[in-house]
């Protein structure tokens, strides 16, 4: 197992990160152990605990990081772009984007949902799921819907459509994430839209 000054601090912490991620994503948080953690990243178990207080603080980390990125991406695909459809377009092809290409990472903030953890947990995941949201909020905020459509229910739709798309997406398939994301997109606009 390797030490050697905690294996340089930000190396030995992303390290740490990825492993975490990685077992978060396809085992889960109850069956992810931080000895499976150790093993994984090649780091004693004690290493762990000199980055992070315990897997409840990795697990936060582990997200942060995944809707950081994602942030990133979207915020990045919208800037400067005035027309409110093309926005969102954008918006949702940058999404998927982020999604496949940190797949690690955001398979855990699709999976281990706030409701499955407890109280400061469970609040510190709402506040991380709930700013990333706040882009698409005020995206769609601006979309020339009809007085029938819910802003909400419109948001909550597609991003759990995008998120399903973890499950099926086959990236040597027939679409790409720009195309799913225009396709997405026109099949709740021409039944929303005020146009």
């Amino acid at each position: 197992m390797i030490n050697k000054k905690v294996a340089t601090s930000s190396t030995g912490r992303e390290r740490i990160l990825k492993s975490a991620a990685r077992l978060f994503g396809e085992l889960g948080y109850d069956r992810t152990s931080i000895r499976k953690i150790s093993l994984e990243s090649g780091m004693k178990a004690g290493s762990i605990y000199y980055f992070f207080k315990s897997k409840d603080e990795l697990l936060l980390e582990v997200q942060a990081r995944g809707f950081e990125l994602m942030s990133k991406y979207v915020a990045e695909a919208t800037t400067n772009v005035t027309d409110p459809w093309e926005r969102l377009y954008r918006a949702c092809e940058a999404h998927l984007n982020g999604m496949f290409d940190n797949r690690t990472f955001i398979e855990v903030t699709v999976r281990e949902l706030p409701d499955r953890h407890p109280g400061p947990s469970r609040r510190a995941m709402i506040r991380l799921r709930s700013k990333y949201e706040a882009l698409f909020v005020r995206i769609i905020e601006d979309l020339p819907l009809n007085g029938s459509v819910d802003h909400s229910d419109f948001r909550l739709t597609l991003l759990g459509s995008m998120a399903w798309t973890l499950v099926w997406y086959d990236p040597a398939g027939r679409h790409t994430p720009h195309e799913m994301a225009r396709k997405m997109v026109d099949l709740l606009r021409y039944q929303s839209s005020a146009e």
